[in-house]
């Protein structure tokens, strides 16, 4: 049996090895303070809500640089910042890694309506392996590049995306296609190109059945 422990004047509610954030109204210290409250206390999920406005996530502010967390759970954060169709997206640089910043977490898990991800918004982030974000349809240009532990994409709503070929050509492609993207083949059909580091991946709501693609 777990017992949920919420600590005295603080936005952090701990239940095992989850620590819940309620981030609404919140200012970037009290969040940091709350999030090594959770880590301290041996919480390795990080589920957070609220309201975005307390992240504010760049590449040089972000309040989750350098936490001791496995799993960063967005799902309950709203009023995202949107893109130029008026969208929730993801911000491009937002978890762009600079040394090590972003080292222990292993899966990202993202809001249901977010629509894009930003450009290098996860560039560089070694370590991470998972990624759920069931709306998304847009990858910025080097979202994920250099990626090189992700395995699991859970992403079927994928429109466009571009990825970073950093292995062999049909191992890259066998993964994206048949394991990382685990698309609705008789959804869409899927078109590809590449140059010697990019593969892009387009595709639309309507079409045939996309079939297996050969080099």
């Amino acid at each position: 049996a777990t017992c949920a422990v919420s600590i005295k004047d603080s936005i952090i509610t701990i239940d095992g090895n989850t620590g819940t954030l309620n981030i609404t109204g919140a200012n970037t210290e009290t969040i940091k303070n709350a999030i090594k409250e959770a880590t301290d206390a041996g919480a390795t999920t990080l589920a957070v809500k609220g309201d975005y406005s307390a992240l504010q996530l760049s590449t040089t502010s972000n309040v989750f640089i350098g936490a001791n967390i496995s799993v960063l759970d967005l799902s309950g954060v709203t009023n995202w910042p949107t893109n130029t169709g008026n969208k929730p997206m993801i911000p491009d640089q937002a978890f762009r890694e600079n040394g090590s910043d972003f080292v222990n977490i292993k899966e990202i898990i993202l809001p249901s309506d977010i629509y894009q991800i930003g450009s290098y918004a996860f560039y560089k982030c070694s370590n991470l392996k998972k990624v759920t974000a069931q709306g998304v349809e847009v990858i910025g240009d080097y979202g994920f590049s250099t990626c090189t532990s992700l395995s699991e994409i859970d992403m079927p709503e994928v429109q466009f995306a571009k990825f970073q070929i950093t292995k062999p050509f049909e191992q890259e492609l066998d993964e994206i296609i048949e394991l990382a993207i685990r698309r609705h083949r008789d959804k869409e059909k899927l078109t590809f190109s590449y140059d010697q580091n990019i593969l892009a991946m387009q595709g639309s709501k309507t079409g045939a059945k996309g079939g297996k693609i050969r080099r």
